[in-house]
């Protein structure tokens, strides 16, 4: 669909918006809405004169961006690298359950080393 518009001339952004409303509006009205990271493919993505650019819904939707969000950008090696929040909190997720013990809550057991300290550090004074 996408390709046959840019084909005929049409620019791909606008081809890759309005399909995303279209998609969003269908999977609206026959009750499936994506829950997981989805990918897109390469686009072409302008930079105003003020350094402001545009993300596509289509590539918003696959980075579960909703309404008016912040995202955290770096660039390295000359590619920018835009990272959305709900992706931040998959990474921090996936850290956290490395090392993970299976012990009950970190927190849990932070505030019981933490006591335990003041314990020992409470008995060592005259």
């Amino acid at each position: 669909m996408i390709e046959a518009y840019t084909a005929e001339g049409g620019n791909p952004n606008t081809a890759a918006t309005q399909y995303a409303y279209w998609k969003k509006a269908y999977d609206v009205r026959h009750g499936s809405k994506p829950a997981q990271f989805g990918s897109v493919g390469r686009m072409r993505l302008s930079v105003g004169s003020d350094g402001r650019i545009t993300i596509p819904a289509e590539m918003r939707d696959a980075m579960l961006l909703r309404g008016e969000s912040a995202v955290t950008a770096e660039v390295v090696e000359g590619e920018l690298r835009i990272l959305s929040p709900a992706a931040a909190l998959e990474r921090v997720r996936a850290l956290v359950a490395k090392h993970d013990k299976g012990e009950g809550s970190p927190v849990d057991e932070l505030i019981a080393e933490r006591r335990a300290e003041a314990r020992r550090e409470d008995s060592d004074e005259p």
